[in-house]
């Protein structure tokens, strides 16, 4: 797979198919970036943020994977940085929560390689931050189901 980080272009903000958070303002400040393999039509995207530097709590996110016209539902938290020698920085996420749809139940071992695959690559540029590396581990048992969110 190829995935880049790319800012999420504006018609597309529209037609997701999964709730995402939308501020007082009407605005949908988790929208600014995605991850995407634009051959494939796949990508993630950050649909919801709680908690944070601000609230002074660890921040944990709500990710919609889009893989073979389906979404897989994801939390995540991300733990930070760490630094290794030559001052290099390491991101970390932890996947607390990963529902593979239904109809996907005989793809669970590819979509969970490309599940981390994005994630790496949304870690190697974030918030502003460059990483030299990505460590991504998943805590939770795969859980295949149609997964319902309201917005």
């Amino acid at each position: 797979m190829a995935f880049i980080n790319e800012e999420i272009p504006q018609e597309q903000k529209d037609k997701f198919k999964f709730p995402v958070e939308i501020s007082r303002s009407g605005r949908k400040p988790t929208l600014y970036k995605w991850v995407v393999d634009p051959k494939n039509d796949f990508y993630l995207v950050k649909a919801s943020s709680e908690g944070g530097a601000y609230d002074g709590t660890q921040e944990k996110s709500t990710f919609y994977f889009h893989v073979y016209n389906e979404d897989v539902f994801i939390r995540a938290t991300p733990l930070g940085n760490e630094y290794v020698e030559d001052k290099k920085m390491i991101f970390r996420w932890e996947i607390t929560e990963l529902v593979i749809p239904n109809k996907l139940s005989d793809r669970i071992d590819s979509i969970v390689e490309l599940v981390v695959e994005a994630f790496k690559t949304w870690g190697y540029l974030n918030d502003g931050d460059s990483f030299f590396r990505v460590d991504v581990e998943i805590l939770c048992d795969v859980d295949v189901r149609d997964h319902k969110e309201s917005n």
